[in-house]
């Protein structure tokens, strides 16, 4: 176990840090493994610069007596290594503050007294901490230099310092009850070392077999580059530099590239890496990295307010599983939702939250997000959807009368402008962006952006503001209610996804879908250009189909995708007029709430998704009509509904963050519980 805590080395924090790390240790022994720790800090804070910075930072509270004193005993007590340093902060400290703090006293009366000599005297005593502190400050690092306690020279080899302890290990297994089987770990520092040794010598075999049966990794750090750094970022990259070429003389490009593991991994290659060891990291992050990997993260599910069973306008969150056929998988990885219950409930939408009182808000610019899902029960006419929204992140609690908020699943919107459930002005509704990720059954599926000119939740009124008419006024409204879909069989590309293994994607299995939101310049504040689509299953990862319609060409969604079907399919770019792909990810970056659901369709028996649409329309007249193998009329809700009584679809798995970072080996799963 490579342990360490970055900035503490000998002396009073050393101390502690040690018994901190040897926590880690006793975990180990408790469940009867042996464990061999290295507590290897890669510098003390004294022999960095970072005590001077933090300093300069905090100049105007010299200007406070006593408080500055304060300021510079947590200084020094931060610079202590050795037990000689506590004379130190005796000579600098703790007798220069209680004279500070004795003339503070004593100027009081006089600056009452004296009139304007008075306020000379303690504009004068506060404007003195601005040279004293700083001079006692150099004062403390003179002393520990002449006693022999800095060495700005010197860092620590702690490469070899693993290497000798791997070696002692292997040699006494008798002494350590070992097996023989080594598995490398470390943490923070420890991590950061433990790393670059894995990647040099998991590859080299130790008596034939491999040196280490694993690598784990917790909370360390693997990219010391800051050459790509953008936006405000960039502003700090001079202090990132120059606190790691103090801690590990990476004082150059090149440097920190060598000593980043990312870097070294992009040149060795994910393969050679997964083939020498078998690695797990774990980092404390609500985001995927390419670096770190996922690491879980625990949220809610909440069900929407409008499938609840009203009484006395109170809503209860109690009986999910039973009532509305919600119950948790796979160890709360994942959730199944049933099509129907025996109770007569049909179809359920649930939302993900972040605590009881608020929904948890993803900001995927510049990210992607993945789930699994299964959905090989779900028939023609039938939609397991996963999508994100811009609702209000507390449920709207507070507005219009709603006391109810989050916790009770309140405040929907979509690019539909629905109803709310109490609104009896039939021309109302709530109108919001809208992002659909998976809209599928086992024999069609379409990911769709709808951008709107709103900015979170907003209410419309009438036909044209809420696109409600049947004379155009669809695509005068506030929202792009076709949106641009992507179906790859509307696409023509008939045989890529469907029921069975003659398809690429077979919908019959479990499968793994990732949506990436590309940006022009691939930074978190640049225009959002294209979203792509990847699956993975068995294992191989599969493009989306390109396009088989003719004068539209690509296999993502881009602005001039979307120009290009419209066009080619005779509909009105509502898209482009809103915004399209800019206006979209202008949302992505203000945050969305997530819906998963299970619903069917009594307005167009899902023809839209799966079969042919417009209604009255000629597929063989009129391209982008067939979206799908389905017969909408056998789709009608009381006709579907008898034959699918044991319908479900299932979602599991769902990870989000840097592009390509969530569906390697070390990803793993925000873990989502029905509340």
């Amino acid at each position: 176990m490579v342990c360490g805590l970055l900035w503490l080395g000998e002396g009073l924090l050393g101390f502690i840090g040690l018994n901190f790390n040897d926590a880690f240790g006793y975990a180990f022994a408790r469940q009867g493994v042996p464990c061999v720790q290295i507590h290897t800090p890669q510098r003390h804070i004294a022999n960095t610069r970072v005590m001077e910075l933090a300093l300069a930072l905090c100049s105007p509270l010299y200007l406070v007596p006593g408080l500055r004193f304060l300021l510079l005993a947590s200084d020094i007590s931060m610079l202590l290594t050795s037990k000689k340093d506590l004379v130190l902060l005796l000579l600098a400290v703790v007798i220069p503050g209680i004279m500070d703090a004795v003339l503070a006293t004593s100027l009081a009366v006089p600056m009452l007294l004296l009139g304007p000599l008075g306020w000379f005297m303690s504009i004068a005593n506060m404007a003195a901490g601005l040279v004293i502190v700083p001079l006692l400050h150099c004062a403390v690092r003179l002393g520990q230099y002449l006693l022999g306690e800095l060495d700005f020279d010197r860092h620590r080899n702690y490469l070899h310092e693993v290497e000798a302890t791997v070696a002692w290990a292997e040699e006494n297994q008798s002494l350590l009850g070992s097996d023989g089987r080594l598995v490398l770990c470390g943490y923070s520092s420890g991590g950061h070392v433990a790393s670059l040794y894995g990647l040099e010598q998991c590859a080299v075999p130790k008596n034939g077999k491999r040196r280490f049966e694993a690598v784990v990794l917790v909370s360390g750090i693997y990219d010391l580059r800051t050459d790509s750094w953008q936006g405000v970022k960039r502003f700090l990259a001079p202090i990132h530099n120059m606190l790691y070429g103090d801690i590990l003389a990476a004082d150059s490009d090149e440097k920190r590239a060598n000593a980043s593991p990312v870097a070294i991994l992009q040149k060795k290659g994910q393969a050679e890496l997964d083939a020498a060891c078998t690695w797990w990291v774990l980092n404390a992050k609500k985001e995927c990295t390419k670096a770190g990997g996922c690491q879980d993260e625990k949220a809610g599910l909440v069900l929407d307010s409008n499938w609840r069973w009203v009484h006395n306008v109170r809503v209860t969150a109690k009986g999910y599983k039973k009532t509305y056929g919600v119950r948790e998988i796979d160890d709360g990885r994942g959730v199944k939702l049933d099509f129907m219950t025996q109770g007569g409930n049909v179809g359920s939408r649930l939302y993900v939250t972040d605590g009881e009182e608020s929904y948890k808000m993803f900001k995927l610019l510049n990210r992607e997000f993945t789930l699994d899902v299964d959905v090989h029960k779900l028939n023609c006419g039938m939609n397991g959807a996963v999508y994100f929204i811009e609702m209000d992140k507390d449920g709207g609690k507070g507005k219009d009368g709603n006391l109810a908020g989050a916790k009770f699943g309140t405040g929907y919107c979509d690019a539909q402008c629905p109803h709310e459930k109490f609104e009896t002005n039939a021309s109302r509704g709530i109108c919001c962006v809208e992002m659909d990720i998976w809209e599928a059954n086992k024999h069609a599926t379409a990911f769709t952006p709808h951008p709107c000119s709103t900015v979170g939740p907003q209410k419309c009124m009438g036909d044209i503001e809420c696109g409600y008419g049947e004379n155009g006024e669809r695509w005068m409204g506030l929202c792009d209610k076709d949106g641009c879909d992507l179906n790859t069989y509307r696409m023509g590309a008939k045989t890529f996804y469907g029921n069975g293994s003659s398809f690429a994607v077979d919908s019959n299995e479990p499968l793994t879908l990732v949506t990436q939101f590309i940006t022009h310049d691939g930074t978190d504040e640049g225009n959002l250009t294209e979203i792509r689509r990847l699956y993975i299953q068995h294992g191989k990862v599969i493009a989306n189909a390109a396009s088989r319609i003719p004068n539209v060409t690509g296999s993502a969604i881009t602005d001039g995708f979307c120009n290009a079907q419209k066009k080619a399919f005779g509909d009105y770019d509502h898209h482009q007029k809103l915004g399209g792909l800019v206006s979209m990810g202008e949302t992505l970056k203000r945050g969305m709430v997530l819906s998963v659901s299970i619903w069917d369709d009594y307005a167009t028996h899902m023809a839209w998704l799966d079969a042919s649409f417009p209604p009255g329309e000629n597929a063989s007249e009129r391209l982008g009509v067939l979206r799908g193998p389905c017969n909408a009329t056998l789709s009608n809700p009381t006709v579907l509904r008898p034959k699918n009584k044991n319908g479900w679809v299932k979602y599991y798995n769902i990870r989000y963050g840097e592009i390509d970072s969530t569906y390697s080996a070390s990803g793993s799963a925000l873990q989502i519980r029905p509340d």
